[in-house]
């Protein structure tokens, strides 16, 4: 029998939403994973969009709940220049959702107010038609005006503005004058939002799948200055509450997939290679069509992909080898086909990925098998396939923690860096004496450049393991840090015989009259248990004694504490150097 959390469905009705939501957290035992999982559940079953008011009872409910554990605390500034009555409610339900504990400021329509130092995130939604300074387009230096002072405000938050919103009563039948208007407008508008450190909050395509009719009303806007009706805003609340999330919370790295009726239509081991369905010359197969296309570019963008089923292991190959079927067995990271179970399998991938559990989203059409993961692993999180297969693109794309804002270039070849850690894994069970003599590993040790802070940035929002505390200042602050004399914001490359891995840890340090202090340090967990961590460490605290350290468990943080157990800490003297950093080759560049 399904869970409440199988039993959400949009199509039972958003008036229900808030009992089924009730009944979803009751059945969900304590801990951090399990909440987890209820938040994650109950985003996806808050479909937008629906009517804000069909949705308060859920509102009420979720804002109730204390503070959800492990919750990424977050002051958010909201500015406007129109009138945002009915925004809070829904903002703040989809951020709790999404793992943000809220503390929301709106701000007076049209001020910006001095006092924002202190925001994590400053929300821009604005009427950009109110920058008309002569004719009728938009003056993007007036806009580039408006954002530098908000920037004067608030000069190390994360800086997110919206969508510019379609007039009312626009053509539905537009001059190539006008597009080319719009398109210029645009342009303009990116590069200066990018001069500002500022990003863009995507909505006009949800607002468009709402309907304009519904989303605006000519007499709230004429009359009262309200840009949205609740519909609208409660659209823009969900995309700005994932645009939130993702820039502070840690994506998923895993997408882990059965292979029956979830990665094809059909059942390969009764309808043959053959006789699966995946083309999108049918209704069914465009659909699986569609989802193929999501999976291949969250592999673009550094998701890795991985497949778990139970079943015929030639079978599934002979799948994955035809050439028109659009996934090869290259683009997954890992493979298990066999009839064992689905929860053993991921936690044989997850040591073999060298990931946490929580960094895997599962995929499955079979619910005694997403019953049998949920129960034995309850930090990963698990995803049905909708029964009716046309859900299926929209519920892959409504898995938040998918979402990214930026990729980087270690994103785009992750995919070849967990094949070097295959051959790097070989090494070490042919001739672990001699592992890392044969490694020939080097590292490179500097204050990050410009173009390095974005990567540092992702790294500080997304490690677990490796860290010294949860304090992860985003680009903005970190571009303040780098420019500050009592700062340092550095960066750690690797490399081996394998290959390069590019920019994978950092270290923040701050100075004072009582000398160094430590205040950050993250590593990519790619590259732990190789000595990396040690020599890294080993390294400041040669370089900026005497060197204290600010260190806080996270209660996912313990990697660190044992390394920094190893160098001695607290005291980190110089008395206690660990053995074997001397095979460690390093470059360092350091003021």
């Amino acid at each position: 029998m399904n869970t409440a959390a199988e039993r959400i469905a949009p199509s039972q009705g958003p008036l229900r939403l808030g009992e089924h939501l009730r009944q979803l957290w009751n059945e969900s035992p304590s801990g951090v994973a399990s909440v987890g999982s209820f938040c994650a559940t109950a985003f996806r079953a808050a479909a937008a969009p629906v009517p804000i008011l069909e949705l308060r009872d859920a509102f009420e409910f979720i804002g109730s709940l204390p503070p959800m554990p492990g919750a990424r605390r977050l002051r958010i500034d909201v500015l406007s220049n129109s009138t945002l009555q009915g925004l809070s409610e829904p903002l703040c339900f989809y951020l709790k959702l999404l793992g943000v504990e809220p503390e929301l400021r709106f701000h007076a329509p049209y001020g910006i107010p001095s006092g924002m130092e202190a925001a994590d995130v400053v929300l821009a939604v604005l009427d950009f038609e109110k920058f008309c300074r002569k004719g009728f387009e938009p003056d993007v230096e007036m806009v580039g005006s408006w954002l530098d002072a908000v920037r004067q405000q608030a000069p190390g938050c994360n800086l997110a503005v919206g969508e510019p919103i379609p007039l009312i009563g626009a053509p539905a039948v537009a001059s190539n004058v006008d597009i080319e208007n719009r398109t210029s407008f645009a342009g303009k508008l990116d590069a200066t939002l990018k001069r500002a450190g500022a990003s863009q909050v995507l909505w006009t395509s949800s607002l468009a799948r709402l309907g304009w009719e519904r989303a605006r009303r000519a007499p709230a806007y004429y009359h009262y200055d309200q840009l949205l009706t609740q519909d609208g805003l409660c659209v823009i609340a969900e995309a700005s509450a994932r645009h939130v999330a993702a820039l502070v919370r840690p994506r998923k790295k895993v997408v882990c997939l059965d292979a029956d009726n979830t990665l094809w239509g059909g059942v390969v081991g009764e309808d043959g290679p053959d006789g699966i369905v995946f083309r999108p010359d049918t209704p069914k197969g465009r659909c699986f069509h569609s989802v193929h296309r999501q999976l291949l570019r969250l592999s673009r963008e550094g998701v890795l992909l991985a497949l778990s089923s139970r079943n015929d292991e030639a079978s599934v190959l002979a799948v994955l080898d035809r050439p028109e079927f659009p996934l090869k067995r290259s683009d997954f990271a890992a493979l298990r086909i066999n009839w064992g179970t689905k929860s053993k399998a991921i936690r044989e991938m997850a040591a073999e990925l060298n990931l946490g559990l929580d960094s895997f989203v599962f995929i499955d059409d079979s619910p005694t098998e997403r019953a049998e993961v949920a129960a034995a692993l309850p930090d990963v999180e698990v995803v049905p396939v909708p029964e009716k297969t046309e859900l299926y693109p929209q519920v892959l794309g409504r898995i938040a923690g998918l979402d990214r804002l930026s990729v980087t270039k270690e994103d785009t070849e992750r995919r070849e860096e967990y094949s070097r850690q295959a051959q790097r894994r070989q090494v070490l069970a042919e001739e672990p004496a001699s592992y890392l003599e044969k490694l020939k590993i080097t590292l490179d040790i500097a204050p990050a450049s410009q173009t390095e802070i974005p990567r540092v940035a992702q790294l500080l929002a997304k490690t677990n393991q490796f860290r010294l505390g949860p304090w992860s200042p985003a680009e903005p602050e970190l571009r303040c840090l780098s420019a500050d004399p009592a700062s340092l914001v550095l960066r750690l490359c690797y490399a081996d015989a394998f290959g390069d891995s590019g920019l994978v840890g950092a270290a923040l340090l701050s100075r004072s009259d009582r000398g160094w202090k430590l205040a950050q340090v993250v590593l990519s967990c790619r590259v732990l248990g190789r000595g990396v961590e040690e020599r890294f460490l080993w390294h400041l605290t040669e370089k900026f004694a005497p060197l204290s350290v600010s260190f806080e468990r996270t209660g996912r943080n313990t990697v660190a504490e044992q390394a920094l157990g190893r160098l001695g800490w607290p005291d980190l003297t110089l008395n206690s150097k660990p053995q074997g950093l001397e095979k460690i080759k390093l470059n360092s560049n350091l003021p």
